[in-house]
């Protein structure tokens, strides 16, 4: 938590625990702790109207990106690269070279490299013709039990495992019937017509109250859950104590137990992962769940897997009780004893599955190895036919060991390797071919936007349209931390980033303002609505806003943005947000610096804040001189229908009228041409269609009630540039970069800004990335599926059809033509400078350390880039010393798909 210059909080970053019971004994307090350290693993996600990206591996962040994608494969079972296939095509169309894959291997192998492993073959050429050729038959050797499901690694000693398989029946499929329509009843948000009975009392003692009693309806598995429930009398035998007589009673021992909970929380992760989230933000929630929600869904949980898979069992033996499915047949009792001899566990385990593999994967027949053989260099037929047997085998296994999952991450590396190498050459051969420019006028006007890459091509566009405006980017909450409340909704909604929390209050509200000293003026405008501070009674939070705390928050967004001088008459202070007709993800076309929600709003409290008398006479005293002249106009950039709302325009003074009006519409000229270039990724639109055509065609894909992406937001992000505009402006950058202004001349010594801003940037464009990143690789496992088959639930998620798991991640049809890389972020100061300034943020500091995200820094006197490897900053070296060149992004993109090189504007 920092402090501000007048004593306040002004961030406060939100971390769930587990309190310790007051009288708990040493067993239950490292109970406890296991399972704060078992929850990490879940995804917080929902509800709908509170979306906010996140790394679906945000639990394995601690681990270096290899080890935690291989252990999402085995958590998690699913997939964290693109299948091999595409891999290949873009190798075909240039995307990947030899060149990058062969230092990828090398860089793998070190050493071993140069081994040979055939006459005139080494291992980097054996493998390089595996990665070239189509179908190598080497498959991977996974021998590892997979525990997405509770109990999976402790299938070797649990009988039920062989029961669901002689039964084919699943044990979790059992649970999860009962337990995810009764946990979307619980934390449902007013959309149910009935209250659940005694919710309000907590989770174990509402589902007492459902399931506590025994009912002639009842299935047999469940019989004896009434009497399992009766047994909870807290404090003596509460959800803790319950937790600990399922483990007991599973046999799972102390040191596994943070891997069994952890597999039986992800078992129904999307649930529990919203229980874990509503506890982080309860205050927000209209209907806030009881204090140990999830402690308590999880102790739940525990006795329903032990009922059914005590009664699957049984089922699996042929010894079921009355009333029961059916005794096994005589077939898969067979069944049931071969596994049972040898003392593996099926695919379709009750628990998970352990294959029973030989030590390697299947060796590849020799023909095939003959044909990637043929693709090293150095190979003939006749070296080929006079391979000795033992060579032979020497080179299977050689084959064998280079699965499928290790092609992939070379093919992954060296995808992101071009990338990173063309994104960094373009900015080193920009920075040497254009100048800082003059300040010697002041601009027509200016143009502070939120730096989310959907914002990057307007800003690109109104400086080719105006070529005399300047633009910004920042974090589009424009550092005013607030709760919200827009005209006639009944809840407050915080509008900043997630992991911040909001201290001041403010409303929407129909009418007049009363004028007040220490608190902004709205007079009478021709908005149907006006802004007032609110003020709240609890210790905790601030009551409105000071002129101090108003003028802290103007000086510091400018001051971290860089513009601290040659400000023009006007300046439009630009939030976005999604106009897309209200779809279940709606919210994940909004800002992602607001919390799921729009930033108008906020540039809008933003620009009337930096208009105030007092606050201007604050700034000057601090060295932060605006001009008279000079007026803040807050804005909304609808993204989905390239359309901008302006707020307060009746402030505005006559003189200012004029040259106001004729800077809207050189905005409404770049936000034609906006449209036009979103339209180049929609098949519905022809790519021969005019600027005007364009700009009503995405206003009817937003009236399109049959369209399920109207807009793409963030896809395709790859870039965060932190540094001044000078440094991209003109470069065509294709809606990919995150783009954050900052000035390195004017920070002092401690970098103070640059900290300010790493610390709210780099956390929410990370997320934004990875959860793009995830939801691209496998839709099914960490994104949502496609929305042709959702259904909203208690107005918390989504579900696929009609029953199930909570949805988590992003819908298909968000990020269909996404590619898949982690963010390269470039700062523009020096590696000295950078590595202090990370050493303040804990949890940037572990991404960069564990490859979560590149990182490189641009020098602020050269040209000259460093990128971070290994722990240490290696001058990077362009390889290329020109850039193509066109006189607009419309010629530059014209007839052409998919994601564009980066090209000149001149």
């Amino acid at each position: 938590m920092s402090e501000s210059r007048h004593g306040m909080p002004y961030y406060r970053f939100v971390k769930p625990c587990i309190k310790d019971a007051p009288e708990a004994t040493p067993s239950v307090r490292r109970l406890q702790h296991t399972i704060e350290r078992a929850i990490q693993l879940l995804p917080i996600n929902g509800p709908l109207r509170f979306f906010c990206h996140q790394n679906p591996l945000r639990g394995l962040e601690e681990l270096p990106w290899e080890q935690a994608v291989r252990k999402a494969r085995q958590w998690f079972r699913g997939e964290t690269c693109l299948a091999e296939d595409e891999y290949r095509s873009l190798l075909d169309n240039g995307r990947i070279e030899i060149r990058d894959l062969r230092a990828t291997v090398w860089e793998r192998l070190g050493m071993g490299a140069s081994r040979a492993v055939a006459p005139g073959v080494s291992l980097v050429e054996l493998r390089l013709a595996m990665l070239k050729h189509s179908s190598c038959g080497s498959t991977e050797s996974n021998t590892e039990p997979s525990i997405a499901e509770p109990g999976a690694a402790f299938a070797d000693r649990q009988p039920t495992p062989h029961a669901r398989d002689a039964t084919r029946r699943d044990v979790d499929q059992l649970v999860n019937q009962i337990l995810a329509p009764f946990t979307a009843a619980f934390c449902d948000r007013g959309q149910a017509a009935w209250p659940m009975p005694r919710r309000e009392q907590g989770f174990l003692r509402a589902f007492r109250e459902l399931h506590g009693r025994f009912r002639l309806a009842t299935p047999a598995w469940r019989r004896g859950l009434p009497e399992e429930l009766r047994r909870f009398k807290p404090p003596r035998f509460g959800p803790m104590e319950s937790i600990a007589d399922s483990l007991s009673q599973f046999g799972i021992s102390e040191n596994e137990h943070e891997e069994f909970l952890a597999a039986t929380l992800l078992a129904l992760r999307g649930w529990a992962g919203l229980i874990r989230r509503q506890e982080m933000k309860t205050k927000w929630m209209p209907r806030q769940l009881p204090a140990g929600s999830l402690i308590e869904f999880l102790a739940v949980r525990l006795i329903l897997d032990r009922l059914a898979a005590q009664f699957v069992t049984r089922q699996g033996l042929g010894n079921c009780e009355p009333g029961g499915v059916r005794v096994v047949s005589p077939d898969d009792q067979a069944l049931f004893e071969e596994h049972s001899q040898a003392g593996g566990v099926c695919n379709n385990g009750a628990f998970g599955t352990r294959r029973n593999q030989p030590e390697s994967a299947t060796i590849a027949c020799r023909e095939s190895v003959k044909a990637i053989l043929k693709l090293a260099p150095g190979m003939t037929d006749a070296a080929l036919n006079n391979l000795t047997q033992e060579q032979w085998q020497r080179l299977q296994l050689e084959v064998d060991a280079f699965t499928e999952n290790e092609r992939r991450l070379v093919f992954h590396d060296a995808f992101e390797g071009r990338l990173r190498q063309q994104i960094l050459d373009a900015l080193a051969v920009h920075s040497l071919n254009r100048k800082a420019n003059p300040a010697a006028d002041p601009p027509d006007f200016q143009f502070v936007g939120c730096l989310d890459s959907c914002e990057e091509s307007l800003r690109r566009h109104l400086e080719e349209v105006a070529p005399r405006c300047q633009t910004f980017g920042a974090p589009g909450f424009f550092d005013i931390a607030m709760a919200y409340r827009r005209l006639g909704d009944s809840e407050y909604l915080p509008n900043c980033p997630s992991h911040v929390k909001p201290r001041h209050f403010v409303e929407e509200t129909a009418g007049y303002q009363a004028d007040g000293t220490l608190r902004p003026v709205w007079k009478a405008s021709a908005n149907p609505a006006q802004l007032c501070w609110k003020e709240n009674a609890e210790s905790n939070q601030v009551c409105g806003y000071s002129i101090e705390e108003m003028a802290y928050a103007v000086e510091i967004l400018l001051r971290d943005i860089g513009l601290t001088d040659g400000f023009a008459r006007t300046v439009f202070v630009v939030g976005h947000g999604s106009s897309g007709r209200r779809q279940p993800y709606s919210a994940a076309h909004n800002c992602s610096f607001c919390g799921g929600h729009s930033g108008g709003p906020n540039a809008r409290i933003f620009a009337t804040m930096a208009n105030h008398p007092q606050v201007r006479r604050l700034l000057a005293e601090n060295g932060l001189c605006i001009p008279e002249s000079t007026v803040f106009v807050g804005a909304e950039h609808q993204t989905c229908s390239d359309t901008i709302e302006y707020y307060d325009l009746s402030h505005v003074s006559p003189g200012h009228r004029r040259q106001l009006e004729e800077a809207i519409s050189v905005i409404e000229k770049a936000l034609e041409r906006n449209a036009h270039e979103r339209c180049r990724r929609f098949e519905s639109a022809d790519p021969s269609m005019s600027v005007e055509s364009a700009a009503w065609h995405v206003v009817d894909r937003l009236c399109d009630e049959t369209e399920s992406h109207p807009e793409y937001s963030f896809a395709g992000n790859a870039l965060c540039f932190v540094g001044r505009r000078w440094r991209t402006r003109g470069l065509f950058l294709d809606r990919r970069s995150f783009l954050a202004s900052y000035d390195p001349t004017t920070d002092d010594e401690d970098n103070t800004s640059l900290a300010r801003l790493l610390k709210l940037v780099l956390p929410s464009c990370v997320s934004v990335n990875l959860d793009y990143f995830f939801s691209r690789t496998d839709p099914e496992v960490f994104g949502a599926g496609s929305q042709i088959s959702h259904n909203v639930v208690g107005g918390l998620g989504v579900i696929s059809e009609n029953g199930g798991d909570l949805r988590t991640g992003l819908p298909l049809e968000m990020v269909d033509f996404h590619e898949p890389v982690r963010l390269l972020c470039v700062v523009e100061t020096t590696p000295a400078a950078l590595l202090r300034v990370l050493d303040q943020i804990p949890r940037v500091s572990q991404l960069v350390a564990n490859s979560w995200f590149h990182l490189a820094t641009l020098d602020p006197d050269s040209a000259e880039i460093h990128i971070l490897r290994k722990g240490f900053f290696e001058r990077h070296h362009p390889e290329c010393s020109s850039l193509p060149n066109v006189s607009s992004s419309r010629d530059w993109r014209q007839n052409r798909s998919g994601n564009l090189p980066i090209a000149t504007i001149s």
